[in-house]
C-alpha cells in the first residue's frame, strides 16, 4: 500500500514538471511581455517569493475578473520549473468546464468546490488540508463568484469586494498556515464579464501583495474573521 502511494506521488510530480514545463514555458513568457510592456505590475513580489518559497501560504485574492486565474499563479515563473512548490494551487468552481474536461483541473493543480453541494465542500476542506500540511501554496477567491456578479459590498477608498463568509481563516487556523492577502487591479477592464478576449491595452493591471497575517489561534465569530480578511485584501 505504501509503494503504491510512494508510486502515485511520484507519477504526480512528474506530471506537474511536464505541465510547468509545457504549458508554463510559453504562458510564462507571455507574461514577461506583459510586464515589460508595463500592462502588468506587481507589487510586494519579494515578499510573496519569500512566503511561498517556505511554503503553507493561502493567498487569497478579490476576484474582479477570470483573468487573474491565470495571471497570479504567473507571476512565479520561471521558479515554478525550479520549485514545484511555486506550481501553486487554485480552486475553482468545478462547473467551469463540463465534465468530459474536467481532467484539466487535475492537469492544473486545481482543487475543485462544488457550491451546490456541502458534501463535496468538505472534501474540498480537507483535500486544501493535505496540501497544506505538505507545506503547498493555494490561492483562493473568499468572493465565491467574480466581484462584480455580487449585490451587497464592502466598500473601501474606491475599492470594494463581495460581502462574503469564507472558510480560508479556518483552514489557516487550522493547519498553522499563513494567509497573503493580494488586490487585483484593472483586471475587470481588460477582461470585462460577458468577453472571451482579454484587451490588455485597456487598463494596466497589478497584482499588489498586502500585509500576511495568522488569525486568531483561538476560533471567533466566523463574520468577524471574514470582515478581517476582506480588510486585509482592500488594504493591499
Amino acid at each position: 500500500m505504501k509503494e503504491r502511494y510512494a508510486r502515485r506521488i511520484a507519477l504526480r510530480r512528474v506530471l506537474d514538471y511536464v505541465t510547468a514545463v509545457i504549458i508554463g514555458i510559453p504562458l510564462g513568457l507571455l507574461f514577461f511581455v506583459l510586464l515589460a510592456l508595463g500592462r502588468v505590475r506587481i507589487r510586494g513580489y519579494f515578499r510573496a517569493v519569500r512566503l511561498v518559497a517556505r511554503g503553507k501560504v493561502i493567498i487569497a485574492s478579490n476576484h474582479p475578473s477570470m483573468l487573474e486565474t491565470f495571471l497570479i499563479p504567473l507571476s512565479f515563473f520561471p521558479l515554478n520549473l525550479v520549485l514545484l512548490r511555486f506550481f501553486i494551487w487554485s480552486v475553482p468552481d468545478r462547473r467551469l468546464l463540463p465534465p468530459r474536461l474536467r481532467w484539466l483541473f487535475w492537469l492544473m493543480r486545481c482543487i475543485t468546490v462544488d457550491r451546490s453541494e456541502r458534501n463535496k465542500n468538505n472534501r474540498t476542506f480537507y483535500a486544501l488540508t493535505d496540501i497544506l500540511l505538505a507545506r503547498g501554496v493555494i490561492i483562493i477567491h473568499p468572493e465565491a463568484g467574480r466581484t462584480g456578479k455580487g449585490t451587497t459590498f464592502i466598500h473601501k477608498d474606491g475599492r470594494r469586494v463581495r460581502r462574503f463568509l469564507s472558510r480560508v481563516p479556518t483552514l489557516a487556523r487550522h493547519t498553522g498556515a499563513i494567509i497573503l492577502p493580494l488586490w487585483v487591479e484593472g483586471a475587470d477592464k481588460v477582461l470585462p464579464i460577458g468577453t472571451a478576449i482579454p484587451r490588455f491595452f485597456r487598463s494596466k493591471i497589478i497584482l499588489s501583495f498586502g500585509i500576511p497575517y495568522r488569525p486568531q489561534e483561538e476560533e471567533s465569530n466566523r463574520i468577524e474573521e471574514s470582515a478581517i480578511l476582506a480588510q486585509a485584501i482592500l488594504n493591499s
